[in-house]
């Protein structure tokens, strides 16, 4: 806006008071003038039209930009949402089977107990337990971590 009021006309009113003393013979001892004037920019050179062009320019490309963090962000809070739901998801299936292998283990040691099983099916039946825990302990850490990153990228949580 401010370059294109450059190339508009402008008009002012202009006005002085004079006091001649000593009066001589070809002055008044007072003088009032007033006038009017009137500037129409004629040629200018165009740069007021280069740097209103520019400055449209710059306004459409920080539109684009602006539109395009939006979406930008839009993609990372649904990639934190879905990254935060399969891991969900994950973690369910492991507490399942941690379950799962501690009933494993229960059996096999009273199998041992029984004299069915071998004490190295027990002590598969262990690192099998034991690795499922590590497993969901690993899952609860990036699910917790999942959570956070949603709750960073929503806004919520700033560290």
């Amino acid at each position: 806006d401010a370059a294109f009021t450059k190339v508009l006309p402008t008009m002012g009113i202009q006005g002085g008071y004079t006091i001649n003393d000593p009066q001589t013979l070809f002055s008044q001892r007072e003088q009032w003038r007033i006038g009017a004037v009137l500037n129409i920019p004629l040629f200018q050179g165009g740069e007021e039209w280069l740097i209103q062009t520019e400055r449209t320019s710059m306004a459409k490309q920080s539109e684009y930009m602006k539109s395009a963090l939006v979406k930008q962000v839009e993609v990372d809070v649904k990639k934190a949402y879905y990254a935060w739901q399969v891991l969900q998801k994950n973690l369910e299936v492991l507490k399942k089977s941690v379950d799962l292998s501690r009933e494993n283990y229960r059996m096999v040691e009273s199998q041992f107990k029984e004299q069915i099983a071998s004490s190295a099916e027990v002590t598969d039946a262990h690192v099998a337990l034991v690795n499922t825990e590590v497993e969901l302990a690993q899952e609860e850490y990036n699910f917790q971590l999942a959570l956070l990153t949603l709750l960073k990228m929503l806004g919520v949580f700033r560290p």
